[in-house]
């Protein structure tokens, strides 16, 4: 029996390595992409919640502020806005933000130049 016989041909060390980090990089950067949009996500919801958050904080009740006014500060900030009258001097104008698992909407009402109410919601 001579030695090539008795042996079976058996891979390199350094192609095992080789397939096994292909393996790990298969299975990895899939797994590290998907945490990072993860990540991303809940970043854009925080910034969204807090600019909404933000915006009703600045208009308190009972201080004066013109409909105009409101919505325009509401554009500056990059909110998406929509305005409707309700009765004769008093409207309430709606800012909303968010990304794509969450809004935040903030409501504020006003009525002869004067905010008459102000809420924060998040909506699904």
């Amino acid at each position: 029996m001579s030695h090539d016989d008795a042996t079976s041909p058996v891979a390199p060390v350094k192609s095992r390595r080789r397939w096994v980090l292909a393996f790990v990089a298969l299975i990895a950067v899939p797994l590290a992409l998907f945490g990072a949009l993860v990540i991303l996500l809940g970043l854009r919801m925080r910034s969204a919640s807090a600019l909404a958050r933000g915006f009703c904080a600045e208009f308190t009740v009972g201080a004066p502020a013109a409909d105009a006014a409101v919505a325009r500060r509401a554009r500056e900030l990059g909110l998406q806005v929509y305005e409707s009258p309700l009765d004769s001097g008093r409207s309430r104008i709606e800012a909303r933000s968010g990304v794509l698992t969450a809004t935040y909407l903030c409501a504020i009402e006003v009525q002869d130049a004067r905010v008459t109410s102000s809420r924060y919601v998040q909506e699904d």
